[in-house]
């Protein structure tokens, strides 16, 4: 009855934080927002993405269509406040969360699950993105309903869990393409623990099968404009234009900025003199093979700067609070800092800036966030130890998500599964309690074995 009691009373608050916000004309735009919005107007008026008969296409084709079909269908229907579809997004949210609670219990536990369950209420990055046209929250029911789903086939082996996951990660990778390669190490990870099933090997088969049909039209479109199997270019640009910015700030002392216009000038000379040597426009996917080349030939120059830098990234995205953007999105009154406010400085010396500008609720959060990815990080040894299939399929989701940002240290990666990384924390924090109760109470049995 108390949890019940708490639930509601987090759910009037949350109801009264988007009421505060369309009040107070909340900021929603980002620099991800126009292309988004492009392309679902496209979608509306002309059927199509793209305007343009013939390549280069305008705007950008190769944004995945779940998002952009999402806003398409929200306007259709007669929505177009946007705040309205912000509300739309808020209840997306809190429906994953429902999914979560609803069939999180069979695999997860109880007490767990409703632990979790109130970390999503009240976390930041749940309070920020729903109030953005970002399709990080379309893109979480589906990426934690596949991960459940594979849960319940872990725990029932009925292969119908394995088909509903890979229909819910199909749609999911449509709508954030980082999502295409995560189905492989699940079926690794189902492969491990049951290396010796010859039942488990067809279901897996069977998952990744579905999981490719999925993909199969968008792949089959971009094949008949391009004459390549193509995904999606955002790997292509968040390499060459963010990663070999941070990796020359550090290898070469270029500031950030300034090796940003550097980068944008070679790749247009490139562009240029590929286009002379072939007599022609170059197409979207040859654009983003020569940024990806591009990339990867400066990251063998500098290896061990960019590994450095990479660990930076990753420690960022693991500790990232959101409350910047949050409180720019909710317009909360005084200048709050970011930590890219001194962009062209070293990384510490961003770190110490940023530190000292913040308030001191601000600082109790950072040091939330630190103190639970210190718990998450102790969460790992128990977790392995445990040789519990869907524990490490958490724990695989965290390491996934968390380090595909790389250098960059992007928390929005990390949002869709934020749950998992607080439950890793979680487990983490047990597993320590545990280890003191044998110390205080010799003989007696650890939390998780």
């Amino acid at each position: 009855m108390k949890f019940r009691w708490l639930i509601a009373g987090l759910l009037i608050f949350r109801t009264l934080l988007f009421a505060y916000f369309v009040l107070r004309h909340g900021a929603y735009i980002v620099n991800d927002t126009g292309p988004y919005v492009d392309l679902a107007q496209n979608l509306l008026q002309f059927g199509e993405f793209s305007r343009s008969e013939a390549p280069p296409f305008v705007p950008e084709i190769f944004r995945t269509p779940g998002y952009p079909v999402f806003l398409a269908v929200i306007n259709l229907i007669g929505i177009h406040d946007p705040y309205a579809i912000l509300l739309c997004q808020e209840l997306i949210y809190l429906l994953s969360v429902l999914i979560f609670f609803t069939y999180g219990r069979g695999v997860f536990g109880q007490n767990m699950t409703a632990a979790a369950t109130v970390f999503m209420l009240v976390d930041p990055s749940g309070l920020y993105y729903p109030k953005q046209f970002l399709s990080e929250v379309l893109f979480m029911p589906f990426v934690l309903g596949g991960v459940l789903a594979i849960g319940h086939y872990s725990v029932r082996n009925n292969w119908r869990y394995l088909l509903l996951a890979s229909g819910l990660f199909g749609i999911g990778a449509m709508v954030r393409p980082a999502l295409t390669y995560f189905p492989l190490l699940a079926a690794g990870v189902l492969l491990l623990f049951h290396w010796c099933s010859r039942r488990v090997f067809w279901h897996t088969g069977l998952f990744l099968l579905c999981f490719s049909l999925m993909l199969t039209p968008w792949l089959a479109r971009n094949y008949y404009h391009f004459g390549k199997l193509f995904m999606s270019g955002q790997a292509s640009n968040l390499f060459a234009n963010y990663q070999i910015a941070d990796l020359w700030q550090t290898a070469r002392g270029i500031p950030y900025y300034q090796g940003q216009k550097l980068i944008a000038r070679q790749l247009a000379d490139s562009v240029n003199r590929q286009s002379q040597k072939l007599q022609r426009p170059l197409d979207v996917v040859e654009i983003y093979h020569l940024q990806l080349n591009f990339a990867l030939h400066e990251i063998l120059k500098y290896p061990g700067a960019y590994l450095l830098q990479t660990g930076f990234g990753v420690l960022k995205t693991m500790i990232g609070t959101n409350l910047t953007e949050m409180y720019t999105a909710l317009r909360l009154p005084g200048k709050r800092a970011n930590f890219y406010d001194q962009q062209d400085a070293g990384f510490f010396a961003k770190v110490n800036g940023f530190l000292r500008a913040q308030s001191g609720f601000e600082l109790s959060m950072i040091l939330f966030r630190i103190l639970l990815a210190g718990f998450a990080l102790l969460g790992v040894l128990p977790i392995l130890r445990s040789k519990n299939c869907v524990l490490w399929m958490i724990l695989l989701s965290n390491i996934y998500f968390i380090s595909i940002p790389g250098s960059v240290g992007v928390s929005r990666f990390r949002f869709p599964v934020e749950v998992f990384w607080f439950m890793q924390a979680y487990i983490g924090l047990l597993w320590i309690w545990g280890i003191f109760i044998q110390w205080r109470q010799p003989g007696k049995n650890p939390v998780i074995n």
